[in-house]
């Protein structure tokens, strides 16, 4: 898989070790190396290498649809904003390796364990940053990268997003948010963990 435009959610420690280390996962070559798919044992499939589906159309664009909802109290729309666990699971894990490196499978158990892990820490944190912030007019002056922006096989990652904000009252904060994917300029939270 070639594509070069990758996006965001911090990967939790835990699942980080996972995709360097090589735990609990196997490298497979491309999707177009059938010959290497073949070889596979039968319990663990070829990655299904999805995508983004309902993504923002740009980083500033996520970032201002966030601070809507959050100002509206609206959890069901700050999860949309963020992967699903198909979206995880099926592409930002196996597309977690450098450009052009093959891509990783993971068997379904350690894929469904390090996204349960992942996601139950981004919505403890997701629940902070509402109990602090929710239903207060926010607005966007700056987005930085604590950890910088990297290049995946399957999209681009922003890691984590630190937002400048300015309240009704002129006054300005910093929001620490997890880490943004964007792929076929697409763009969603990975997660909404700001800090490990």
């Amino acid at each position: 898989m070639q594509r070069q435009s990758i996006s965001a959610r911090a990967l939790s420690g835990l699942t980080a070790v996972a995709l360097f280390a090589g735990v609990g996962c196997r490298t497979v070559s491309t999707p177009e190396t059938t010959a290497a798919h073949a070889s596979l044992p039968p319990a663990v499939a070829p990655p299904v290498i999805g995508k983004l589906a309902g993504g923002a159309p740009s980083l500033d664009a996520l970032v201002d649809q966030f601070l809507a909802a959050l100002a509206d109290k609206d959890l069901k729309r700050l999860d949309q904003l963020s992967v699903s666990e198909a979206e995880y699971r099926d592409f930002i894990l196996p597309t977690s390796v450098a450009p052009g490196q093959p891509l990783k499978v993971f068997p379904d158990q350690p894929s469904k364990y390090f996204w349960d892990v992942m996601n139950t820490k981004s919505h403890y944190w997701l629940s902070s940053i509402v109990a602090g912030y929710g239903g207060r007019k926010l607005t966007r002056k700056q987005i930085a990268y604590a950890l910088g922006v990297q290049e995946y096989a399957g999209y681009r990652a922003y890691k984590k997003l630190v937002i400048t904000v300015v309240n009704e009252n002129g006054e300005e904060d910093r929001l620490h948010t997890g880490s943004v994917a964007e792929a076929d300029r697409q763009y969603k939270f990975i997660s909404y963990l700001g800090k490990d």
